[in-house]
């Protein structure tokens, strides 16, 4: 799955659970991110998800 496929289908809602708890949804989903240290994503899905300041 592509990450606009990911994001589409289910978009962050911080109702629902937390940034951290996101981004290992979107590590897990989308293709070819699984070895991607959560660290480095947050600073790559900056931007993309609002309320990423870290």
């Amino acid at each position: 799955m592509t990450l606009k496929e990911a994001m589409k289908r289910n978009p962050y809602d911080p109702k629902k659970g937390s940034i951290g708890a996101y981004l290992r949804y979107l590590r897990y989903n989308v293709d070819g991110w699984y070895h991607i240290k959560s660290e480095d994503l947050r600073e790559f899905m900056k931007g993309k998800i609002k309320g990423i300041e870290r």
